[in-house]
């Protein structure tokens, strides 16, 4: 690497992978190569799933500090789910009940999950927001059966691409 040649820099912290262009202003060698970068414009963020999720529709009902609220899921992964309702939610609420309900080649799977609010981005005006879940407790025979879905799910949309 030299001075004045374009790169492309990534690093992961947590659950999130940055990345930005930028510009080596100067390459040394000490006792460990060493570059001085340009400051980029723009830094990208992005964050890493936990586990693979597949876009649903799936239209239930959560509970909420004691009451009852519909929503659609969005999408689902053995780990969490996008959801959207009118129900105003903020990081770190908890949500005791969410009703899930599919099917698995063709066997009705029903199951309720609690989740802890880890994203939100509320609408305006009455309009559904959208809620990143990340599920707590989640039992092992759920998990399973939610993989088996997503699975599905996932084969199902490669075999509408072909």
């Amino acid at each position: 690497l030299k001075a004045r040649e374009d790169v492309i820099c990534r690093a992961f912290r947590g659950k999130s992978a940055f990345a930005f262009r930028t510009s080596i202003m100067t390459a040394a060698q000490t006792t460990a190569p060493l570059l001085y970068l340009a400051y980029p414009a723009v830094v990208e963020r992005a964050t890493i799933r936990s586990s693979v999720r597949s876009r649903v529709e799936l239209p239930t009902r959560m509970s909420v500090d004691e009451s009852q609220h519909t929503c659609v899921i969005r999408d689902l992964g053995a780990h969490g789910a996008l959801v959207e309702t009118r129900r105003a939610l903020k990081p770190g609420d908890v949500i005791k009940d969410i009703d899930v309900a599919f099917e698995v080649e063709g066997v009705p799977v029903e199951m309720k999950v609690s989740a802890e609010v880890r994203s939100a981005e509320p609408g305006a005006d009455g309009q559904r927001g959208k809620y990143g879940l990340e599920f707590r407790d989640l039992q092992r025979t759920d998990k399973l059966a939610i993989v088996g879905f997503v699975s599905n799910e996932i084969l199902k949309d490669e075999d509408k691409a072909t």
